[in-house]
């Protein structure tokens, strides 16, 4: 439910935390075993789903210069310092949520839905990274559909 004057992100986000709560305080032995199983695979989507939407928040922050306004001498330091991430983790996080917006919308999209999951992820930019080192310009022939051959009597557009 919105509150009034908050952002609808807010509010969202707000309502995933009480939504937590609740699955907190379910009871699993009481789950059939089908249930259980449903369970955990809603629990991988949503963890997805999540980790999609942290990266692009992280994106934003960055984009927008918000830790360093705030004081921080960087999105890293910001994330290091506030929420505790190890630095490693830090700049992984940074690198991977440019990554998406920039070059990976489509897998961008696949994590915000839920469909793949963060190691998925991981392993896509990575081989996108090596791919872009390795063939340089000709990368970007690898991912255009093939031009179509017009048929006799046709021209083509």
């Amino acid at each position: 439910m919105m509150s009034p004057g908050m952002h609808p992100v807010l509010c969202a986000l707000r309502d995933i935390d009480a939504g937590l709560d609740e699955l907190a305080e379910g009871n699993l032995w009481a789950l059939l075993d089908s249930e259980a199983l449903e369970v955990r695979v809603g629990l991988e989507r949503l963890a997805s789903r999540l980790y999609g939407q942290r990266l692009r928040a992280t994106r934003e922050v960055e984009t927008r210069g918000a830790a360093i306004k705030a004081g921080a001498s960087s999105t890293r330091a910001w994330l290091v310092n506030v929420l505790r991430m190890h630095p490693g983790e830090a700049t992984r996080e940074m690198l991977l949520g440019a990554r998406l917006a920039d070059d990976l919308p489509v897998t961008a999209a696949a994590l915000s839905a839920g469909q793949i999951t963060p190691a998925a992820v991981a392993v896509i930019a990575e081989s996108d990274q090596a791919d872009a080192k390795s063939l340089g310009k000709n990368r970007s022939s690898l991912y255009r559909p093939p031009s179509v051959v017009p048929l006799r009597g046709e021209t083509s557009t």
